[in-house]
C-alpha cells in the first residue's frame, strides 16, 4: 500500500506540472511577441536568476553566488512577494538541502541536511548578522521571528557548515535574514491579509522617510492572527494564537562612512499543548500552557571604507520574556563584533575579526508541580564566549582560487573549539565552476545539555516491571544527564559543488556532500531506582535514563537547483534533495528509541511555475513532494501552493493565495515534537485575500 501511495502521489505531482504547462504555453507564446520586459510592472522575472547576485552570508564580504565557493541559495524580494506565504519557515521551504515541517499552530522544525526536529541545534540563524538562537536548547523559536516579509531585503541561505567564520552553531547550515534599509525615497506601505485556517488576519504597515541630509529612517507595525491546526487525537485541541512586531531604522551616510542603527519589539500569544505525566491512567495528559513571549532588540553598525579595505563594527543586545503558565523562560544577550576586510596586494583578500557574547538566562517551573516535567538546575545561569577568527583568499591563477579559513571558540560553558575550512573554486570555462570544500564545525552548548537537567517522559502502570518495589508503584522514566559538561558535536564536512549559467536564461547549481559527526546525543543506559514522593503526596518510583554524547553519524546528500527562464514571462524552478544517513552508537544503548535527529525526510522535490499572464495578472505556484519520516512513521506527502495577483495599478494591487492544495488525504501530519509531545496536528488546505498599497510608487 505504501508503494502505491507514493506512485499515486508522484502521479499526481506529475499531472498538475503537466496541466500548468499545457495551460499556459499557448498564451506565452502569443504574448512574447509583443510584450518585452520593460513594460512591466515590479521587477522582471530574470531578477530570479541567481548567478550574479551580491551575497555576503558564505565568506563575510560582497562576492557573487557564483564565484562563492560554498552551497548558497538566495530568496529574494521577488521570491517572498510572489510566493504564498507569510512567515520565514514556509519561504525556507524553497531551499534545497532545507528541512521545513509544521509542527503545531505556532511551532515549526526547520534543518538543514538532516538533525532536525523542533529542538533542532544545528543551524545558525540571523537577522542582520545578529544570531537569534535561544540559550536553552541552542536552536530557534521560529514564533518569536514574526518578520513581515515585506520588510526583508533578502534570505542568504547557506548549507553545509560555516564556522570557520561564523563560529559554534553553525554545523549544518546559516540562514541570514537580511532586512529592508530606510529608503531615501519618503512613501507609505499598507497590506492586510484576511482568511481561513492558518492565516485569519493581519495588517502591516511601513513608512520611510527623510530624517536629513544623508540619512533616512523607517518604522513599520505588523500584527497577525493565526488560526489553529486540528489535532489527530480528538481530546487535544489546538488554538489560535496572534503576534505583533514594531521595526525601526536609521541610517547616516557621509563620505566612506555608514550608520545603521535599528531598535524593534515583539510580543507573541499563544497556547502551546505539552504532556504532562500522570501517576495513574491514563498516565499522560495535555498541559496547555497560556504563553505570552514579549522581547526587545537593539542593535548597531558601523562601517568604514578606506583605501585598504573596509573596517566593521557591530553591536547587538536583545531581552525575551517567556511567561507562561507551564514555565518561566528569559534571556538577555550582549554581543559585539569587530572586522576588517581588505586586499594584501592583488592576490589575497583577507577577512579577520574578534567576537564576544554574553548571555544571562533564566529558567523555572512552578513550585507545585503544575508546569512542564523539566528540572534545570541552578535556574538563572550566565555564559560568555570569546571568539578570534580569519579567512584568506588566495587567487592561484586567473581561474583558481583558494580560501583557508580558521576560526577559534572560547565558550565558558564548554571546552575551547578549532573549526578551520579549506575551499577552492574552479571556472573551467565562463559559464561553468566547480568547487570543493572540507571544514570543521562545533555545535553551540545548551541549558539543557550543559546544566543539571531531567526531563520526564513516560509514566509507567505498576505491573510494567515484576520486581519489588516496582510491583505496586507507578515508573517515572526521565531523560537526565550525569554532569552538567556534555561534550559539543563535531562535524567534519566534505563538498564537491557544480555551477552552470547560460546568460539569464538557465542556471544549474548541483552539490554532493558528506558530513561525518562525533558526539551525537544517545542514550547510555538506565540508573538505579529511586523512591520518590509527589507533590500530591503520592508515591512512585523513578528510574532515571542517561544520556551521553557518544554517538556517531554519517549524512551523504545530494542538493540540485535548477532554473529556467523559457520567455520573458515565464520563471520555472526546480530543486532536489536526496539524503542518506548511517547512524551508530559507541558505548551507547538506542534500543530506548532516543534518535533525536533522524525526523527528516529522505527526499524531497519541489516545482516553481512564475507565469506572468499580462502586464497585470500573475500565477505563481509551488509544488511539492517530501518523503516519509521513517523513524516517526509519518507517510510522504505532495501538496502545492497556488498565488493568483492583480495588479490594478502601480500603486495597487490584490492577491487570492491557496496552501496545502491538492493533497490526496486533504490533511496529513507534516511532523512531532521530539519530547513532550502531546499529540501530532494534521496540516490542511486554507486560503487567504491580500491586499498590497504601496504610495512609493508613481
Amino acid at each position: 500500500m505504501a508503494m502505491w501511495q507514493q506512485v499515486r502521489l508522484r502521479c499526481q505531482l506529475s499531472l498538475i506540472v503537466l496541466f500548468f504547462t499545457v495551460v499556459s504555453l499557448p498564451e506565452l507564446w502569443a504574448q512574447e511577441q509583443s510584450m518585452s520586459a520593460d513594460d512591466l510592472i515590479d521587477l522582471p522575472l530574470e531578477a530570479l536568476m541567481q548567478m550574479d547576485t551580491t551575497v555576503v552570508s558564505a565568506s563575510k564580504r560582497d562576492e557573487t553566488l557564483k564565484n562563492s565557493p560554498a552551497a548558497i541559495y538566495v530568496i529574494g524580494k521577488e521570491d517572498l512577494r510572489r510566493a504564498a506565504i507569510s512567515n520565514i519557515p514556509d519561504a525556507l521551504r524553497m531551499v534545497p538541502g532545507m528541512q521545513v515541517a509544521k509542527v503545531s499552530s505556532n511551532e515549526w522544525a526547520v534543518s538543514a541536511r538532516g538533525l532536525g526536529g523542533r529542538y533542532a541545534r544545528y543551524l545558525l540563524v540571523l537577522i542582520d548578522g545578529r544570531s537569534i538562537y535561544t540559550s536553552l536548547f541552542s536552536g530557534v523559536n521560529w514564533d518569536e521571528q514574526n518578520i513581515s516579509l515585506e520588510d526583508i531585503e533578502r534570505i542568504e541561505v547557506v548549507r553545509g557548515p560555516g564556522g570557520s567564520l561564523w563560529g559554534a552553531n553553525a554545523v549544518n547550515g546559516i540562514v541570514n535574514i537580511i532586512t529592508r534599509k530606510p529608503e531615501a525615497l519618503a512613501g507609505i506601505q499598507l497590506r492586510a491579509t484576511v482568511g481561513d485556517g492558518e492565516e485569519k488576519s493581519s495588517v502591516y504597515g511601513r513608512v520611510d522617510f527623510a530624517t536629513q541630509a544623508n540619512s533616512e529612517a523607517f518604522v513599520s507595525l505588523y500584527t497577525q492572527k493565526n488560526g489553529a491546526l486540528v489535532a489527530v487525537n480528538p481530546n487535544l485541541k489546538g488554538h489560535d494564537w496572534q503576534s505583533s512586531r514594531l521595526n525601526s531604522g536609521w541610517q547616516f551616510q557621509q563620505a566612506q562612512n555608514t550608520l545603521n542603527i535599528s531598535a524593534g519589539f515583539f510580543e507573541v500569544q499563544s497556547t502551546t499543548p505539552w504532556a504532562k505525566q500522570l501517576l495513574e491512567p491514563p498516565w499522560v495528559k495535555p498541559l496547555y500552557s497560556h504563553e505570552d513571549k514579549k522581547g526587545f532588540y537593539g542593535s548597531l553598525r558601523w562601517q568604514h571604507q578606506t583605501r585598504y579595505g573596509q573596517w566593521y563594527l557591530l553591536i547587538n543586545s536583545d531581552d525575551t520574556q517567556r511567561d507562561a503558565t507551564a514555565y518561566h523562560w528569559s534571556t538577555r544577550n550582549y554581543d559585539a563584533e569587530w572586522q576588517w576586510t581588505g586586499g594584501l596586494g592583488q592576490r589575497q583578500m583577507l577577512t579577520a575579526g574578534l567576537y564576544s557574547r554574553y548571555t544571562e538566562s533564566d529558567f523555572s517551573v512552578p513550585a507545585d508541580g503544575s508546569g512542564i516535567d523539566i528540572l534545570l538546575r541552578p535556574e538563572k545561569q550566565s555564559s560568555k564566549t570569546h571568539s578570534i577568527y580569519f579567512q584568506d583568499t588566495l587567487t592561484l591563477s586567473p581561474t583558481v582560487s583558494a580560501s583557508l579559513g580558521l576560526r577559534l571558540d572560547d565558550h565558558s560553558l564548554s571546552h575551547s573549539s578549532v573549526q578551520p575550512s579549506l575551499r577552492i573554486m574552479w571556472q573551467t570555462h565562463k559559464s561553468q565552476r566547480f568547487w570543493g570544500a572540507m571544514s570543521k564545525a562545533n555545535s553551540t552548548p545548551s541549558r539543557i545539555l550543559n546544566s543539571q537537567s531531567a526531563l520526564s517522559f513516560a509514566t509507567l502502570p505498576p505491573d510494567a516491571i515484576a520486581q519489588p518495589p516496582a510491583s505496586f508503584l507507578p515508573v517515572r522514566l526521565s531523560l537526565s544527564n550525569r554532569d552538567s559538561n556534555e561534550v559539543d558535536v563535531k562535524l567534519l564536512s566534505f563538498e564537491l559543488g557544480y555551477r552552470y549559467s547560460a546568460s539569464e536564461v538557465f542556471s544549474l547549481d548541483a552539490v554532493f556532500f558528506e558530513h561525518r559527526y562525533e558526539n551525537i546525543l544517545g542514550v547510555e543506559g538506565t540508573g538505579d531506582p529511586e523512591f520518590r514522593m509527589s507533590y500530591s503526596g503520592q508515591g512512585y518510583l523513578h528510574i532515571p535514563i542517561y544520556a551521553n554524547a557518544q554517538g556517531v553519524r554519517e549524512n551523504q546528500g545530494f542538493e540540485l537547483a535548477l532554473a529556467y527562464q523559457p520567455c520573458d514571462q515565464w520563471f520555472l524552478q526546480y530543486s532536489a534533495t536526496i539524503l542518506d544517513v548511517e547512524q551508530g552508537f559507541e558505548q551507547s544503548d538506542d534500543s530506548l528509541g532516543f534518535n533525536l535527529a533522524e525526523t527528516v525526510p529522505q527526499q524531497q522535490h519541489i516545482l516553481r511555475s512564475l507565469w506572468r499572464v499580462n502586464k497585470q495578472l500573475d500565477l505563481d505556484t509551488i509544488v511539492r513532494y517530501v518523503g516519509a519520516l521513517e523513524k516517526t512513521n509519518i507517510p510522504s506527502y505532495a501538496s502545492a501552493d497556488i498565488k493568483l495577483a492583480y495588479t490594478i495599478n502601480t500603486q495597487l494591487s490584490i492577491s487570492l493565495n491557496a496552501r496545502n492544495l491538492f493533497n490526496s488525504d486533504k490533511q496529513y501530519i507534516e511532523s512531532e515534537r521530539e519530547i513532550f509531545n502531546a499529540g501530532a496536528f494534521t496540516v490542511e488546505p486554507y486560503a487567504y485575500l491580500k491586499i498590497e498599497w504601496d504610495l512609493t510608487r508613481d
